[in-house]
């Protein structure tokens, strides 16, 4: 039992260590292989800097690999030639690239400390195909340079042992060029007119344009060496031929590049003026939503203020007029004719024995019996009367531009009319109304005009109801009709 939890929290924590640094390894090599495809794409376009940019990253990392990759509390001595030998391996790719790089940049002495330290490197840290490509640059860095005749012999020597036998593989056909180049160098012109033939004939349909004007530049320089002035001639019209071809290729290339950057440019503009269209129809639908929306939201308010307006200013039983807005029109009323010396009366109205009404039959009665009298006062009035009902049964009229007699005759002309009617609760007994005028004389305030017109209507009720009472000035002689 003390083995089992001992052995294995133990052993979970190595495999944990294990799969950690397997994991780490295979990071720092998936990071390696993006940095190596950044510095081919740089060299092939010619931007040095940037490739130059990439190594400088390549070495930091496998610095820093190095210091962290192997823990120093356990030594796992069977991992760290797989993961050394992943590194070392991406050392030799990147030497091959900065040789490369100092190549193109003309600088072959350091292209050659580059190549020969990848040369020297441990058999398994390097590949095969690799080797062949830096005894490739290295020889033809020593051709650009005109070093050794025998190194470069020794160089190329050793791609031969390296490659395939079949003659037409790629690393043959630039061993021949540069066996080539290097019999020109030695003045051997038959030797190199022999292999750049030889070039030409197991190649030539599969050959880049710029292999094949180096091609037939060598052959027209061996030519015109050895005295052969027509196919001198010959062999550097192919190499004007392939150049104008070239640049009717590049020409065509470019004006297929125009063409596909216009076309390009007219799909963008197309598809700009799609969404521009589509946006702009959403924009009109939004902006009509919106107005839709804004007019009913309008028309709502609208209607919302109109019921506010009501309720603040009608009577919700009878739809008279309330208290608070036929007072807000007798008060103007009141200045205006005091203003302009014009007629102005009160005509106060109460209904007589409501309460026996109410007592008697219900509220609800008394509620028709409320609406019935307004209506039927209502429909006897003028347009420039205007009637509230200022509480319970009790209604005031004011009439504008209205003298004392013609308030006389309307008030006489609404009690009969409302003592005509017949009501269900009781057909045989007619309820009748009690009114009080007052007219503007010489009363100080609206309240004291009103207060005259409760006095004659109190005078009528005092003497018999369903009378009409016009106040005078002598209590005694209120004017009784």
């Amino acid at each position: 039992m003390l083995i089992r939890l001992v052995l294995l929290p133990l052993c979970c924590i190595l495999i944990l260590i294990i799969i950690n640094g397997k994991a780490n390894a295979a990071s720092t090599v998936s990071q390696l292989n993006i940095l190596s495809d950044e510095i081919i794409h740089f060299v092939n376009n010619t931007n040095y800097s940037s490739a130059n940019t990439s190594v400088e990253k390549v070495y930091e990392l496998i610095e820093d690999e190095r210091k962290s990759s192997t823990p120093k509390t356990v030594s796992f001595a069977w991992l760290e030639p797989i993961y050394n030998h992943k590194i070392t391996s991406h050392l030799s790719e990147f030497d091959y690239h900065l040789g490369y790089i100092a190549y193109y940049q003309k600088d072959y002495k350091k292209a050659e400390q580059y190549f020969i330290k990848i040369l020297n490197a441990p058999r398994d840290s390097t590949t095969p195909a690799l080797k062949i490509k830096t005894l490739l640059v290295s020889a033809l860095s020593e051709i650009k340079s005109s070093s050794d005749i025998v190194k470069i012999k020794k160089h190329l020597n050793k791609i031969k042992t390296l490659l395939d036998i079949d003659s037409t593989s790629l690393y043959n056909i630039k061993v021949d060029f540069l066996l080539a180049q290097l019999a020109s160098k030695q003045k051997r012109f038959s030797k190199a007119i022999k292999l750049y033939q030889h070039i030409l004939s197991v190649q030539k349909n599969t050959l880049s344009v710029n292999a094949l004007i180096d091609i037939h530049q060598g052959l027209f320089d061996s030519y015109l060496s050895l005295g052969s002035t027509n196919k001198a001639a010959y062999h550097i019209q192919e190499v004007i031929a392939l150049i104008e071809q070239q640049h009717l290729s590049n020409h065509t290339q470019l004006e297929q590049a125009s063409q596909l950057s216009q076309q390009k440019i007219i799909t963008e503009k197309k598809i700009m003026a799609d969404e521009y269209e589509v946006t702009l129809s959403r924009l009109e639908y939004l902006t009509f939503s919106l107005s839709f929306l804004l007019v009913l939201l309008w028309l709502k308010s609208k209607n919302h203020v109109r019921t506010m307006q009501k309720l603040a200013t009608r009577d919700e039983l009878t739809g008279l007029q309330n208290r608070r807005a036929l007072m807000a029109f007798a008060l103007k009323e009141w200045h205006r004719s005091i203003r302009f010396s014009r007629p102005y009366c009160c005509i106060a109205i109460d209904i007589d024995h409501f309460k026996n009404i109410n007592d008697t039959w219900g509220h609800a009665t008394g509620d028709e019996v409320l609406k019935i009298i307004s209506k039927n006062i209502n429909s006897s009035l003028r347009v420039t009367d205007n009637l509230g009902r200022i509480g319970g049964e009790e209604f005031l009229l004011i009439c504008i531009e209205t003298n004392i007699n013609q308030a006389i005759a309307l008030a006489e002309r609404i009690r009969i009319h409302a003592a005509s009617i017949a009501y269900k609760h009781a057909p045989q007994q007619p309820v009748t109304i009690s009114l009080g005028i007052a007219q503007l004389q010489n009363q100080s305030s609206l309240d004291e005009l009103m207060a005259n017109a409760d006095q004659a209507l109190y005078t009528s009720k005092r003497n018999g109801r369903n009378r009409v009472t016009v106040y005078q000035d002598n209590k005694n002689d209120d004017k009784t009709s």
